[in-house]
Protein backbone atom coordinates (compact mmCIF):
# COMPACT_ATOMS: atom_id res chain seq x y z
CA UNK A 1 0.00 0.00 0.00
CA UNK A 2 1.13 3.53 -0.64
CA UNK A 3 3.18 5.10 2.22
CA UNK A 4 1.42 8.45 1.84
CA UNK A 5 -1.99 6.82 2.08
CA UNK A 6 -0.90 4.99 5.26
CA UNK A 7 0.28 8.24 6.85
CA UNK A 8 -2.95 10.00 5.95
CA UNK A 9 -5.02 7.15 7.40
CA UNK A 10 -2.95 7.16 10.62
CA UNK A 11 -3.45 10.93 11.00
CA UNK A 12 -7.20 10.59 10.44
CA UNK A 13 -7.45 7.79 13.03
CA UNK A 14 -5.40 9.81 15.53
CA UNK A 15 -7.61 12.89 15.09
CA UNK A 16 -10.81 10.86 15.41
CA UNK A 17 -9.49 9.02 18.49
CA UNK A 18 -8.59 12.32 20.15
CA UNK A 19 -12.05 13.67 19.38
CA UNK A 20 -13.79 10.51 20.66
CA UNK A 21 -11.90 10.04 23.92
CA UNK A 22 -12.26 12.86 26.44
CA UNK A 23 -9.19 13.80 28.37
CA UNK A 24 -9.69 14.49 32.07
CA UNK A 25 -7.57 16.97 33.99
CA UNK A 26 -6.53 15.70 37.44
CA UNK A 27 -5.16 17.64 40.40
CA UNK A 28 -4.06 16.25 43.77
CA UNK A 29 -3.99 18.48 46.88
CA UNK A 30 -2.02 17.67 50.03
CA UNK A 31 -2.28 19.14 53.53
CA UNK A 32 0.64 20.73 55.41
CA UNK A 33 1.66 17.31 56.81
CA UNK A 34 1.94 15.84 53.32
CA UNK A 35 -1.24 13.74 53.54
CA UNK A 36 -3.44 13.55 50.46
CA UNK A 37 -6.47 15.74 51.16
CA UNK A 38 -8.42 15.47 47.90
CA UNK A 39 -8.12 14.73 44.21
CA UNK A 40 -10.11 16.70 41.65
CA UNK A 41 -10.80 15.59 38.11
CA UNK A 42 -12.70 17.58 35.48
CA UNK A 43 -13.37 17.79 31.76
CA UNK A 44 -12.40 21.46 31.78
CA UNK A 45 -10.63 23.66 34.34
CA UNK A 46 -10.43 27.44 34.33
CA UNK A 47 -8.16 29.19 36.84
CA UNK A 48 -8.69 32.89 37.65
CA UNK A 49 -5.55 34.21 39.37
CA UNK A 50 -6.99 37.65 40.19
CA UNK A 51 -9.83 36.14 42.29
CA UNK A 52 -8.19 32.86 43.27
CA UNK A 53 -11.17 30.89 41.95
CA UNK A 54 -11.06 27.71 39.91
CA UNK A 55 -14.04 26.57 37.82
CA UNK A 56 -14.52 22.87 37.04
CA UNK A 57 -16.78 21.33 34.38
CA UNK A 58 -18.15 17.86 35.23
CA UNK A 59 -16.01 17.54 38.37
CA UNK A 60 -15.26 14.31 40.18
CA UNK A 61 -13.64 14.76 43.60
CA UNK A 62 -12.27 12.11 45.91
CA UNK A 63 -11.92 13.14 49.56
CA UNK A 64 -9.35 11.29 51.64
CA UNK A 65 -9.14 10.44 55.34
CA UNK A 66 -6.55 12.46 57.23
CA UNK A 67 -4.50 9.70 58.84
CA UNK A 68 -5.33 6.71 56.64
CA UNK A 69 -5.03 8.49 53.26
CA UNK A 70 -7.79 6.22 51.95
CA UNK A 71 -10.48 7.49 49.60
CA UNK A 72 -13.55 8.00 51.78
CA UNK A 73 -15.98 10.04 49.67
CA UNK A 74 -16.60 10.63 45.99
CA UNK A 75 -18.41 13.80 44.88
CA UNK A 76 -19.76 14.54 41.40
CA UNK A 77 -21.73 17.45 39.91
CA UNK A 78 -22.30 19.24 36.63
CA UNK A 79 -20.24 22.30 37.64
CA UNK A 80 -18.12 23.42 40.56
CA UNK A 81 -16.06 26.34 41.78
CA UNK A 82 -13.26 26.29 44.36
CA UNK A 83 -12.20 29.55 46.00
CA UNK A 84 -8.84 30.44 47.56
CA UNK A 85 -10.09 29.27 51.01
CA UNK A 86 -10.80 25.77 49.61
CA UNK A 87 -14.56 26.25 49.69
CA UNK A 88 -16.11 24.07 47.00
CA UNK A 89 -19.45 25.20 45.54
CA UNK A 90 -21.12 22.42 43.54
CA UNK A 91 -24.10 23.03 41.25
CA UNK A 92 -26.32 20.65 39.28
CA UNK A 93 -27.04 17.01 40.02
CA UNK A 94 -24.71 16.89 43.05
CA UNK A 95 -24.01 13.37 44.34
CA UNK A 96 -21.88 12.31 47.30
CA UNK A 97 -21.08 8.61 47.71
CA UNK A 98 -19.26 6.92 50.55
CA UNK A 99 -16.45 4.65 49.39
CA UNK A 100 -16.51 2.83 52.73
CA UNK A 101 -19.17 0.07 52.73
CA UNK A 102 -19.32 0.25 56.55
CA UNK A 103 -20.17 3.96 56.60
CA UNK A 104 -23.58 4.70 58.18
CA UNK A 105 -24.20 7.47 55.65
CA UNK A 106 -23.82 6.10 52.11
CA UNK A 107 -25.26 8.61 49.63
CA UNK A 108 -26.48 12.23 49.41
CA UNK A 109 -28.16 13.93 46.42
CA UNK A 110 -29.04 17.60 45.96
CA UNK A 111 -28.91 20.35 43.35
CA UNK A 112 -26.42 22.63 45.13
CA UNK A 113 -23.88 22.02 47.90
CA UNK A 114 -21.09 23.89 49.67
CA UNK A 115 -18.14 21.79 50.89
CA UNK A 116 -15.29 23.07 53.05
CA UNK A 117 -12.40 20.99 51.71
CA UNK A 118 -10.34 21.75 54.84
CA UNK A 119 -12.84 20.31 57.34
CA UNK A 120 -15.24 18.35 55.06
CA UNK A 121 -18.19 20.36 56.44
CA UNK A 122 -21.14 20.35 54.03
CA UNK A 123 -24.23 22.57 53.75
CA UNK A 124 -27.13 23.41 51.45
CA UNK A 125 -30.54 25.06 51.58
CA UNK A 126 -31.83 22.93 48.68
CA UNK A 127 -33.88 19.72 48.86
CA UNK A 128 -31.77 16.67 49.69
CA UNK A 129 -32.07 12.91 49.63
CA UNK A 130 -29.82 10.93 51.97
CA UNK A 131 -29.44 7.15 52.04
CA UNK A 132 -27.67 5.09 54.65
CA UNK A 133 -27.57 1.77 56.42
CA UNK A 134 -31.19 1.07 57.37
CA UNK A 135 -32.64 4.47 56.42
CA UNK A 136 -33.49 6.89 53.66
CA UNK A 137 -34.52 10.48 54.25
CA UNK A 138 -35.65 13.57 52.37
CA UNK A 139 -35.67 17.13 53.56
CA UNK A 140 -35.00 20.78 52.85
CA UNK A 141 -31.53 22.01 53.77
CA UNK A 142 -28.61 20.20 55.34
CA UNK A 143 -25.60 20.85 57.54
CA UNK A 144 -23.09 18.17 58.35
CA UNK A 145 -19.59 16.80 58.30
CA UNK A 146 -18.40 13.95 56.10
CA UNK A 147 -15.50 12.98 58.39
CA UNK A 148 -17.79 12.40 61.37
CA UNK A 149 -20.67 11.13 59.18
CA UNK A 150 -23.09 13.57 60.82
CA UNK A 151 -25.85 15.26 58.83
CA UNK A 152 -28.62 17.46 60.20
CA UNK A 153 -31.59 18.20 57.97
CA UNK A 154 -33.16 21.61 58.51
CA UNK A 155 -36.88 21.37 57.58
CA UNK A 156 -39.58 19.18 55.98
CA UNK A 157 -37.80 16.00 57.06
CA UNK A 158 -39.32 12.67 56.04
CA UNK A 159 -37.43 9.53 57.04
CA UNK A 160 -38.05 5.86 56.37
CA UNK A 161 -36.24 3.54 58.78
CA UNK A 162 -35.75 -0.12 57.97
CA UNK A 163 -35.63 -2.51 60.87
CA UNK A 164 -32.38 -4.43 60.85
CA UNK A 165 -31.29 -7.37 62.92
CA UNK A 166 -28.38 -6.54 65.20
CA UNK A 167 -25.71 -9.19 65.69
CA UNK A 168 -25.20 -10.11 69.33
CA UNK A 169 -21.89 -11.36 70.70
CA UNK A 170 -22.15 -14.57 72.70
Amino acid sequence: MNLRLNIILIVIVAVLAGWYFKLKITTSVYDKSGNLQYEAQADKVENYEETGKVELANPLLNLFGGITSLKEWQITALDAEIDKNKMLHLVGSVKIDSLNPESKLQHIETEELLVDLNTQDISTDKEIIALGVGFNTKGQGLEGNLKSQVAKLKTNVKTHIELTKIKQNK
